[in-house]
């Protein structure tokens, strides 16, 4: 019965993400029907007297909410997959401390999990930024310059199965606690909607969700996720950390120097 249960709790932190995502998605319509409340302006108006609701459809891409949709439908399936495969013992997903290894390793297991998805990651998305990668899969994504809720998920299709593959990976490849997962599964899901959200959080002076704003205006930096460790390490981060300064000009020089 115990393990019954924990593999329902385990289900729930890996069907998160998708579920958070719709949730914000209705938060930006909402945010949409009433309006900015610090510009005077209502719904439906702009300064140009025209429909600011018409202009927000005009900038969204035609097949948006299709894409998004297809990407929601394969995150579940990713999702449903992990729990059958821990239900039926095939992942590294456990459900006691015993079989962990205990608190330590357990902890340490969790941390693993996030510092494998932040080498992958970077190193995935360098690779989509290659002009082949780019042009085919991730340009669509960059379409929006500022993102808003819901933006995250409009993403090539394609890409977007490379990106669960490495996502879910932790699960096959760590000895990880259920709790240990579901933290995982949390700051990766929270990272990906506050990157997209349009609203600045910053965490600790460790996170900023300016950094990959800039990303997604100035293309050639910070490309890291959710944390900029790989990018500091590889000389592509463009913005503050630990209260130092990186400039995206001197990173422009270096590339320079470097070609």
């Amino acid at each position: 019965a115990w393990r019954i249960q924990s593999a329902g709790q385990a289900w729930s932190s890996v069907t998160l993400p998708p579920v958070v995502n719709l949730l914000m998605h209705e938060l930006s319509r909402w945010k949409a029907s009433i309006g900015d409340p610090s510009s005077g302006q209502r719904a439906g108006e702009d300064s140009g007297g025209g429909s600011a609701k018409g202009i927000e459809q005009r900038q969204r891409a035609h097949d948006h909410d299709l894409i998004s949709t297809i990407n929601l439908c394969t995150a579940s399936v990713a999702a449903g997959a992990v729990f059958e495969l821990t239900a039926r013992g095939h992942s590294g997903i456990v459900f006691s401390l015993e079989a962990a290894g205990g608190f330590g390793s357990a902890a340490a297991c969790t941390v693993a999990a996030v510092g494998w998805q932040l080498v992958l990651e970077y190193y995935w998305h360098r690779m989509m930024h290659l002009p082949f990668f780019y042009r085919r899969f991730h340009k669509m994504h960059h379409r929006y310059k500022s993102p808003q809720p819901f933006d995250d998920m409009y993403i090539h299709p394609l890409e977007a199965i490379g990106y669960y593959l490495i996502l879910y990976s932790p699960a096959f490849i760590f000895r990880l606690h259920w709790v240990g997962f579901a933290v995982y599964m949390s700051i990766m899901g929270s990272c990906g909607i506050l990157d997209h959200c349009g609203i600045q959080v910053e965490a600790l002076g460790l996170y900023n969700t300016a950094d990959h704003d800039k990303h997604h205006q100035l293309f050639d930096c910070n490309f890291a996720f959710p944390f900029v460790y790989m990018d500091i390490l590889h000389g592509t981060f463009a913005g503050t950390f630990c209260s130092r300064q990186y400039s995206l000009e001197s990173l422009r020089l270096r590339k320079l120097k470097a070609t």
